[in-house]
């Protein structure tokens, strides 16, 4: 039986070796003379490597693990794979979009630059671009688990100072860097922003939008944050090149962590830390420079989104899933240019871009010891949805480190609580519950199929919601299970700071203030959710923005001239309230 398993072992290992070997196919009718104009690039985002010799199966990386939807054992092995299908396809450049580790931790770093610069050895020619996330630097939550006494202790962080020496050879080194951005004196935000000009005709601009030096974050502290910012001399620094890129006639591509477009029309409603600060004016500064593609992550969804400003200029915000959350992906992206900078016409751009996805992975899993071999990462990483056991983990943690003296009470709460809401039904025949409409709705958005087309089920969940069916059974849930709170857990929980914004806040506190008191509000409050609800779900399962974003072509026209750009294809119809659901934010992670 063992020789069996080994015989099949190499036999899948040699199977997948050819697999890797075929090259990706950037578009079917790519040309196949002459490339002078054209510029081929693939994407990993968000890949949250953590090297599997920082892992060991214990209860704290265990702890670890359950707070969250990360494929955590298999982000290396899932690195190795994306890296050889980047060898395979020889593409001109390669963007890393950022949280390129778990946690910032300097030994991950170090790791990854290494596999890096062997790439590069690889393949001479490629250009590989790096560009840091909100986990990246100054984060104090990097850990090494493969410790003698199974106790996880801290990691060695990442400076931005290392993170430039750590890929300088990778990056900041090539001779298709031509520009780096110096703060203003005394200022240390976005200094890991930098311009290149991978071939002639094409300029990269990869602005640092993250917040993590003390003249950017929100506390003044030097520790990173979820949330994204441009600071005012950055912006304009990043117009100035896109301006200057646009006059000698190349397509601009930007690069940065955080989006600029929103995504799902809730977005800035629930998940606001995932724009950056400012938005709607940071991306209508870019495209109005000239800049009409910016290749994003953050969000871990694989979604194209689209403005346009009122100068006629658009902006695509080309976003990437994470590399170790459903569906596992990479994009490859075929940018052509056809005519002349020099006429007066300018030149046609044709974008085409495709999904790599379920792609398969063998390794010895680092928490258990086994070799595993994973047919399918995306099939694979789907079935690690949300569930009641992550959503209670997730929701202890955060309130704990939120409450100054956390209620031993509220444990025994959330386990009942969670569990009641997830199971409530969403559908007559009781076979599909909250936790299955939720899962689809985050799915559906996260792998790029939000297009409408919902199964019978999703379609009468839907109805229901809207019909408000269910929401009544969702606030009684809540406040039934709460009303156990005794007054001081109650007080300490309108409190938190996990929740803020007006209408957020008044129905927080309305649940809080029905629990302790009585059920007279929770009309009202059934309405507030049920709104709510009905546009969260249709907002992420029903993309009218730009519904192909897995697949997607994207024809314009461009010019040296200011205002004379032109781009087909376009649907624009996004629409954001100001709200920051903090909560909901939690839940879903921080990027």
């Amino acid at each position: 039986m063992k020789h069996t398993n080994k015989l099949f072992a190499i036999l899948l290992a040699v199977v997948m070796t050819i697999v890797l070997a075929l090259p990706v196919s950037f578009a079917a009718d790519e040309p196949s003379t002459s490339r002078e104009n054209d510029l081929r690039v693939m994407v990993m985002s968000d890949m949250h490597t953590l090297p599997e010799s920082m892992i060991k199966g214990t209860a704290d990386y265990q702890h670890a693990i359950d707070l969250d939807q990360k494929v955590f054992n298999e982000s290396e092995a899932i690195l190795d794979t994306q890296l050889q299908q980047v060898r395979a396809s020889k593409p001109d450049v390669l963007l890393l979009n950022g949280d390129i580790t778990k946690d910032g931790e300097y030994a991950a770093h170090k790791a990854l630059a290494a596999k890096l610069k062997q790439l590069k050895k690889d393949l001479p020619d490629l250009k590989v671009y790096v560009t840091n996330g909100n986990h990246d630097i100054n984060n104090p939550a990097a850990k090494d688990f493969n410790t003698a006494d199974g106790k996880a202790v801290k990691a060695k962080r990442t400076t931005q100072k290392d993170f430039r020496n750590l890929y300088k050879d990778v990056t900041w080194n090539d001779s298709s860097v031509k520009a780096t951005y110096t703060p203003p004196e005394g200022a240390q935000a976005g200094a890991l922003s930098y311009v290149a000009r991978p071939k002639k005709g094409f300029t990269v601009i990869v602005i640092d939008s993250n917040c993590y030096t003390s003249d950017n974050t929100s506390d003044g502290e030097q520790l990173c944050e979820v949330r994204g910012n441009i600071p005012a001399d950055l912006l304009k620094w990043a117009q100035r090149q896109a301006r200057a890129a646009r006059k000698r006639g190349d397509t601009v591509i930007g690069m940065m962590h955080h989006g600029v477009v929103s995504h799902f029309t809730q977005e800035a409603t629930i998940l606001g830390h995932f724009l950056v600060d400012d938005f709607r004016n940071v991306s209508t500064k870019l495209a109005d420079a000239g800049m009409h593609y910016v290749f994003t992550g953050h969000q871990h969804s694989q979604d194209v989104a689209v403005m346009r400003t009122e100068k006629g200029n658009t902006l695509y915000d080309i976003e990437t899933g994470s590399s170790i959350t459903y569906p596992c992906p990479m994009r490859a992206v075929w940018f052509l240019r056809e005519g002349s900078a020099k006429t007066d016409n300018g030149w046609k751009e044709t974008v085409k871009g495709s999904s790599i996805k379920n792609l398969s992975i063998a390794h010895t899993d680092p928490q258990t010891g086994q070799y595993v071999s994973i047919g399918d990462m995306t099939a694979y990483a789907k079935d690690r949805g949300l569930s009641p056991a992550v959503i209670s983990a997730v929701l202890k943690d955060k309130l704990y480190w939120s409450l100054p003296n956390y209620p031993a009470e509220l444990d025994t709460v959330i386990d009942k609580l969670i569990p009641d809401l997830c199971n409530i039904p969403v559908t007559e025949d009781g076979k599909h519950s909250l936790m299955d409409i939720v899962n689809y709705a985050n799915q559906s958005h996260q792998g790029g199929t939000d297009n409408g087309q919902d199964p019978a089920w999703v379609k009468e969940a839907k109805k229901n919601v809207a019909e408000n069916k269910f929401v009544a059974a969702l606030t009684d849930t809540l406040c039934k299970d709460l009303a156990v709170l005794t007054g001081q857990g109650v007080n300490k929980l309108t409190k938190t700071e996990l929740v803020k914004g007006p209408a957020i806040d008044l129905l927080y506190h309305s649940l809080f203030g029905a629990a302790h008191v009585s059920y007279y509000t929770v009309p009202q409050i059934a309405k507030d959710l049920d709104e709510f609800l009905v546009k969260t779900l249709n907002s992420m399962t029903n993309d009218k923005n730009y519904p192909n974003d897995n697949a997607f072509s994207i024809t314009g026209a461009n010019s040296v001239q200011e205002g004379q750009a032109n781009w087909s294809s376009l649907d624009h119809g996004i629409s954001d309230s100001n709200l920051v659901q903090k909560l909901i934010f939690a839940l879903l992670g921080n990027g």
